[in-house]
């Protein structure tokens, strides 16, 4: 006896026909609100962190004075107060997390304004996990070295008074005293370089390999120009 098929006939127009045009609108206008959403983040985590203040309340410290100097309000100084606390310095590493999700989503929104090419349409970029692995990297290797080389640097940072906290935030104050004393101080250094080389590399999507070649080529082409002219000055001198 044959299967009489229970799909409707909507179902099986969009299996057969793709998604409608309302669908593809909706899907499209979801991917501009989200890299709409990323540069919004961008912007406003750039501003908290700016004009994070000491003299702000926060979740390290307590203060008597009531006026808040960060422009993001009572919330943004707390938010700068933990980022910078638990990241040092490093904690902007987030800003340029969210920049590199607004770059993806500025190709996403000029592959539309491409569209009279008749070029398929560029699906937004998801965070491989090459590059989520390579962010990882990165802020680990800054937190390090920023703890291990660059203490004097956050004195003024939450917690970098008391030694609680600083240059690196408390995250890289474990992770460097833990690491120098398994593998010295000189061998954490050397590790966490290598681990921000490689982590920048994955993140950023270049090759360390390429960037040596082209430097090769600049630095060649300087000198070739430096013995150009020397030569044409010796010339003009005979």
């Amino acid at each position: 006896m044959p299967r009489i098929s229970t799909a409707s006939p909507r179902a099986s127009r969009n299996t057969r026909n793709g998604p409608s045009p309302l669908q593809t609108r909706i899907s499209g206008l979801l991917r501009e609100a989200r890299w709409i959403l990323f540069a919004a983040l961008a912007a406003w985590l750039t501003l908290v962190l700016a004009t994070w203040s000491p003299s702000d309340p926060g979740w390290s410290h307590s203060v008597t004075n009531e006026a808040i100097h960060n422009r993001g309000g009572m919330f943004g100084a707390y938010l700068s107060d933990i980022l910078l606390y638990l990241f040092g310095f490093s904690a902007w590493w987030w800003v340029v997390l969210l920049l590199q999700r607004v770059r993806a989503g500025y190709r996403r929104l000029a592959s539309h304004l491409r569209a009279s090419t008749n070029k398929p349409d560029e699906v937004l970029p998801r965070v491989r996990w090459e590059e989520g692995i390579g962010f990882f990297l990165v802020l680990i290797g800054s937190l390090g070295i920023e703890a291990l080389r660059l203490y004097s640097w956050g004195m003024h940072l939450p917690g970098g008074t008391d030694g609680a906290s600083g240059a690196g935030g408390v995250i890289g104050q474990m992770l460097a005293t833990n690491l120098s004393q398994a593998v010295g101080f000189t061998g954490a250094t050397l590790a966490l370089l290598v681990m921000l080389a490689i982590g920048l590399s994955l993140f950023f999507s270049f090759s360390w390999l390429h960037v040596a070649e082209r430097v090769g080529i600049w630095v060649e082409g300087v000198g070739r120009r430096i013995r150009d002219t020397y030569s044409a000055r010796q010339d003009r001198k005979v």
